[in-house]
């Protein structure tokens, strides 16, 4: 029978016996080898099964398929070279010997806040985290949910929790279900803007358009989330929902108001470098939540919204205003979590912004919190 060694990330090797015909995967997986946990169970649909191949051995194996390369992009630090799904790799005699080092786990050198027994070598279940869709009329034929791959992305990579998308569907969306199913919220910034019945407001067309769905789904979840401790963090629309969620209102064109600037991004641009550059200046609270998170009482960010907070909520503390004093962050008072809110998009290159990784940083660990005092 082959013998197939397996090291992990920190040095352990594991040589086993793994039959012919089965994949080096399940191998792994048969024998509980830390850090290939195989989620997807061998559909080349996860990439979590990822492995560094021998030098020596890369050039035995069979190529990798159009599949295999498409699912590497989504693997935790690939290698160009070196890198292979497991999955998709079968067992033979001529593979006695083979071995591969396992990649570092995204869970790793990180404590299990569950108190559940982790699968296959995680050492963690990471917090589920909603991050909304919205409303989009694709083609002008049928209607779709959409959300852009930034907010998730900056929610698993640097918050590293477990994105999920939630459609603003309140007939598929239950407030009650949402609650006990995330340990965290993120709320997208989306064309749609807050149907301005929520504040009182009769509707023009400055106030469209509209994803009355949407509405019905994060309000009242914005609420609830709060209130039972659990981090929110609302981005552009997001603090507008926010700020809605607690009975304050909106501005439909904030540029229209005397002495204040266009927020809007540049009009038919469409380079992602040119929208999201950063424009103005924005100054936090002396003392606030900002000034506490980021260690400094103000930023510059970038600017691509036209409508903005106007009457602050019940609850809602003005923490950072721009240049012009259109408010651009906020926090809850009373809330027991992290529950921020920012007029700019805090997800555009969070990895490498100081003050968008600070901001997911903060919200994941917060959600990780959330998520050992809950249970989930």
């Amino acid at each position: 029978m082959p013998k197939i060694t397996y090291i992990e990330h920190n040095g352990t090797a594991h040589t086993v016996d793994v039959p012919e015909g089965l994949t080096v995967m399940e191998g792994a997986v048969n024998n509980n080898i830390p850090g290939i946990d195989a989620d997807c169970g061998g559909a080349c649909a996860c990439s979590t099964c990822h492995v560094y191949v021998d030098p020596d051995w890369v050039a035995k194996l069979p190529e990798r398929d159009d599949m295999e390369t498409d699912m590497l992009d989504f693997a935790y630090e690939p290698d160009a070279e070196r890198s292979r799904l497991t999955c998709q790799i079968k067992v033979t005699a001529d593979l006695t010997g083979w071995w591969s080092r396992c990649r570092r786990s995204r869970f790793e050198g990180k404590p299990d806040h569950s108190g559940r027994s982790a699968p296959r070598g995680r050492e963690m279940t990471r917090p589920v985290v909603g991050v909304t869709a919205f409303l989009h009329r694709v083609d002008g034929s049928f209607d779709a949910q959409i959300c852009g791959n930034r907010t998730p992305e900056a929610v698993g990579e640097v918050a590293d929790c477990l994105p999920l998308i939630l459609p603003g569907q309140p007939t598929t969306s239950e407030t009650g279900e949402l609650l006990e199913l995330l340990d965290g919220l993120v709320l997208t910034g989306a064309r749609p803007n807050v149907h301005p019945e929520y504040y009182g407001v009769t509707e023009t067309e400055a106030h469209g358009p509209f994803d009355r769905g949407r509405d019905r789904v994060t309000l009242p979840l914005v609420r609830a989330m709060i209130d039972a401790g659990k981090p929110v963090f609302g981005i552009c629309r997001g603090i507008q929902e926010m700020n809605v969620a607690f009975g304050g209102t909106l501005h439909p064109e904030i540029r229209d108001e005397p002495g204040r600037m266009n927020h809007r991004m540049p009009k038919g641009e469409t380079d992602p470098e040119i929208i999201f550059r950063k424009r103005h200046l924005v100054s936090f609270r002396d003392g606030g939540a900002f000034h506490a998170l980021i260690g400094d009482t103000c930023t510059v960010t970038n600017s691509l919204h036209g409508q903005a907070v106007w009457q602050p909520g019940s609850r809602v503390i003005v923490e950072g205003r721009a240049e012009d004093d259109t408010i651009e962050a906020i926090s809850i008072a009373d809330a027991r979590s992290f529950a921020l809110g920012v007029q700019w998009h805090a997800e555009f290159e969070a990895a490498a912004d100081p003050v968008g990784q600070a901001l997911f940083t903060a919200f994941g660990d917060a959600a990780r919190k959330a998520k050992a005092n809950h249970g989930n």
